[in-house]
């Protein structure tokens, strides 16, 4: 399978894939079958769980927070809002509920920031409102509030082993001062976190596709990165606000990137351009034939056509490979995401493809014994990331 393919079958896993919830044990609370059941992405059974444990006892401040997240997540902003504030209302401190009025609706940044920091003084070690002040910092053009975030992200375990190993795969092949475009939070925080908490391979500029079109992210990197795009050719998102995750204009991010490439391709942008293996296919287009594989990245090559895999830089890529370092779950306990935590072990996949590739040109080479090795260091790493999570 190639890397492409991989890709297409990890969009095509996030879209369509259904799983049937556990039944409840007799030992099992409503409230923990509603968790369990959000968590597997079945909101609405989540629903009616959390309602029978808030039916049962209504003072179940928490039952009545998880409420308000998951209608928040069946898209019903404003039942998600009156629910959340019911819970506050009621005399609990609820890190879950401030988190819930912070990405329901059409909040202005100061409600963002009120109730994120809210959320904190209830619980400091949810990293949750730690990852929506990240967002503030770079809609603020505030680096400070945005690495604290970061730094704190790390420091209340949102961040598990395997994903800081993978933050560090990601960053540590690539040519100096490029730049990486990535597809979404796990391939783009944990990389952020190992360059903010441990001082690596801060050359790189990490930036979320989405982001490459909206203005204000523009400007966070124009001036905290030192990066400025070049001007596309329409108008950029001027009103996506990372709590609330509101979609950016259509096809602004690829527009930007379209005119970073072209100012490459001209010579009046330097800097090396990288696209990490997560992002859509589809996001290339036209240019993929410029990029060649490169490790876990895909490497922009100006005016090349179906460029080879660089079987150098995957060897060094896959010689730094730790398996032990990447066996566990990718995603903390305290991340209430179940979109990450659903899918982001799907990440290992990639560098099982990688020992694929790099055993395949080996063997198409004539470098049979090189190769098998090869094979066998992929064995010892899928033993370690397929091994049951704990």
């Amino acid at each position: 399978m190639t890397i492409t393919r991989h890709s297409l079958s990890l969009l095509a896993l996030l879209w369509g894939i259904a799983v049937c919830a556990p039944l409840r044990s007799s030992g099992q609370t409503h409230a923990d079958s509603g968790r369990a059941q959000f968590f597997q992405l079945q909101y609405a059974d989540a629903l009616a769980s959390f309602e029978r444990a808030v039916s049962k006892d209504p003072s179940d401040i928490e039952a009545r927070s998880w409420c308000a997240e998951t209608l928040r997540r069946l898209g019903r902003p404003a039942d998600a809002l009156r629910t959340a504030r019911e819970a506050i209302r009621m005399g609990g401190c609820s890190s879950l509920a401030h988190c819930v009025i912070a990405q329901a609706g059409a909040v202005d940044e100061d409600t963002v920031r009120v109730h994120a920091r809210a959320a904190i003084a209830c619980d400091p070690s949810d990293p949750n409102p730690w990852l929506m002040l990240c967002g503030e910092g770079m809609k603020r053009n505030d680096p400070v509030l945005h690495d604290s975030a970061i730094t704190m992200m790390r420091t209340t375990g949102f961040f598990t082993p395997a994903a800081l190993a993978w933050g560090r795969a990601e960053l540590r092949t690539l040519p100096p001062d490029a730049v990486l475009i990535t597809a979404g939070d796990m391939d783009t925080y944990p990389a952020l976190a190992v360059q903010i908490t441990e001082g690596f391979r801060t050359d790189v500029t990490v930036i979320e596709q989405e982001h490459a079109g909206i203005d204000w992210a523009q400007r966070f990197y124009g001036q905290q990165k030192h990066l400025s795009f070049p001007r596309a050719e329409a108008a950029l998102s001027g009103g996506n606000d990372t709590a609330t995750s509101r979609p950016a204009l259509p096809g602004s991010a690829e527009r930007a990137f379209r005119a970073l490439l072209e100012a490459r391709r001209q010579r009046e942008f330097s800097r090396p351009i990288a696209l990490a293996l997560t992002v859509d296919p589809q996001f290339l287009a036209s240019e993929r034939e410029e990029f060649r594989l490169n490790g876990t990245y895909l490497l922009h090559v100006p005016g090349a056509h179906a460029a080879p895999s660089d079987t150098a830089a995957l060897r060094a890529c896959l010689d730094a490979i730790v398996p032990e370092e990447f066996g566990g779950s990718w995603t903390g306990a305290r991340d209430r995401s179940p979109v990450r935590r659903f899918y982001s072990d799907g990440l290992a996949g990639i560098i099982t493809e990688l020992y694929g590739t790099y055993a395949g040109e080996l063997t198409k080479a004539g470098r049979i014994a090189e190769a098998n090795e090869v094979r066998r260091r992929a064995e010892a790493y899928i033993r370690v990331t397929t091994a049951p999570k704990r």
